[in-house]
Parts: structure tokens; C-alpha cells; sequence
């Protein structure tokens, strides 16, 4: 699992998909958080680990732009007057029949194909680099963020998370002017001094669906599965459809 992510993590998911892309991705999402709810403890856990990868085995920006560069080229449409010049564009029928055989593949348990990542397939470049790279961790150093710094070191290759690694961050952190001398007895327990715990308010529906389906960020960026937002309200339309006459997804529905 740990070597696919890594080997997967440097391509990314698209941020735009058509309304077939999505209406399938969501009936894949569908029928594997299905799968999860009904498995048991044991099998449930593979499932899961299928339920983190499948935006990378879907909806990269790599198999997605290979499937459009096979569809049919555009033609022009000479007319008699320059105005009359109609572009035509390719129909996206192409692109969606790809990308349904690679969501039967997915149901179907052949992963193989999707988990293969093309020769030709753009990796995510950084624009910065391991000057710049260096001093933001030296910030987040500074700042007392340790656990931060090293996932930052980690992810960009600066360094590999072992004890060397560990103290020469613990040097570079500044020292803590509010410890207490060693000979001074300890202060009571910090749950002294909270107020009493308010009651906990029932979660409301409407507010939920009030963040979930209107206030998450749109075109967000992808967490290191390959999940967006845009990708989670959809699957959550497609989920909490009740009503037999409307499209699976609508806000009717």
C-alpha cells in the first residue's frame, strides 16, 4: 500500500471532470463505501486501502489526457463568408467510453491497468527549490512545529526520517523560555482550570449540507490520495438520493 502511494503521489487527479466522468466515479465511490459498511473487520481494511486509491486509479490527469488525445481530431467547416466558419468540435463520447472500461476494470477487480503509470505521464513539478525549501523548514523549526518540519523534509527528499534526522531538528529549536527549573515541584493538572464542558449540540442536517454541498472550496487542491472536495460533495449527492424519478446526484433528488 505504502509503495503504491509513493510511487502514485507524484500525479495528479483532475479538477474537472464531465457530468458522465462524474456520475460514474460516483457510482464507483458508491459501491465500494458499500463494500466497506458491509465487509467485516478484517476484509473491511483492504477495502479501504481500494477506497484511498481510487482517485489515482481513475481520475488522473494522465489517463484523462491520453483519452482525449485518441478521440477523433476537430474539422473546420468552410462556409462562403468568413463568419460562416464553424469550429467542430470532438464529441466527448470517446473520452467517457475510456473511462467507463477503466470503471468496469475498477468493479470488476482488474487493477493492474489502472495502477500503471505510462511512460509519457507528467509527474507534478515544484516551483520552489531546495534553498527555499530549506528555509521554510527551518520556520516551521523555529516555530515549534517539529512534527510538520520532518513531514516537510520527508516529502520534498531533504531527508529521510531517522534518529540523525530527529536530533538535528531538536538542536535548531529554540529554547523553551517558559520550562520550569528542575527544582521547582510541578504545577497541578491544566483540567483544573477548564470550565465545565458545555453540552454537546446535535448535529443539524441543514448546516451540514449548508458546508457540504455550497460552502467547500471549489477547484480545491488534492490530499495525498488524490481526493478533492469537488469529489466528495458529488459522492455525497449520490449517496443521499431517495428519489426514484430524478437523476442519481441532482439537488432535486
Amino acid at each position: 500500500m505504502i509503495a503504491l502511494e509513493r510511487r502514485l503521489l507524484d500525479f495528479s487527479t483532475s479538477r474537472k471532470l464531465s457530468s458522465s466522468q462524474r456520475a460514474m466515479l460516483d457510482h464507483c465511490t458508491t459501491i465500494t463505501a458499500e463494500a466497506i459498511s458491509a465487509a467485516s473487520s478484517q476484509v473491511a481494511a483492504r477495502y479501504y486501502a481500494l477506497f484511498h486509491l481510487l482517485p489515482r486509479m481513475l481520475v488522473t490527469e494522465t489517463s484523462l489526457r491520453r483519452a482525449k488525445a485518441s478521440a477523433p481530431r476537430p474539422y473546420w467547416s468552410q462556409g462562403r463568408k468568413k463568419q460562416q466558419q464553424r469550429h467542430r468540435h470532438a464529441s466527448s463520447t470517446h473520452e467517457d467510453t475510456i473511462f467507463r472500461s477503466r470503471c468496469y476494470a475498477f468493479l470488476t477487480g482488474n487493477w493492474a491497468p489502472l495502477l500503471t503509470v505510462h511512460a509519457s505521464a507528467r509527474r507534478i513539478t515544484h516551483a520552489t527549490d531546495d534553498k527555499k525549501l530549506s528555509l521554510d523548514i527551518l520556520a516551521l523549526v523555529h516555530g515549534g512545529q517539529l512534527s510538520r518540519a520532518m513531514a516537510r523534509a520527508d516529502a520534498m527528499a531533504l531527508a529521510e526520517p531517522v534518529a540523525s534526522t530527529i536530533a538535528a531538528l531538536r538542536a535548531l529549536h529554540p529554547p523553551d523560555d517558559h520550562a520550569l527549573h528542575p527544582d521547582s515541584s510541578p504545577p497541578p493538572p491544566i483540567c483544573d482550570y477548564a470550565p465545565p464542558d458545555p453540552p454537546l449540540e446535535p448535529l443539524s442536517r441543514t448546516h451540514f449540507h449548508e458546508v457540504w454541498l455550497r460552502k467547500l472550496p471549489k477547484l480545491s487542491a488534492a490530499d495525498h490520495g488524490g481526493w478533492r472536495y469537488e469529489y466528495l460533495s458529488s459522492a455525497y449527492r449520490f449517496l443521499s438520493t431517495t428519489r426514484p424519478d430524478a437523476p442519481p446526484g441532482a439537488p432535486t433528488s
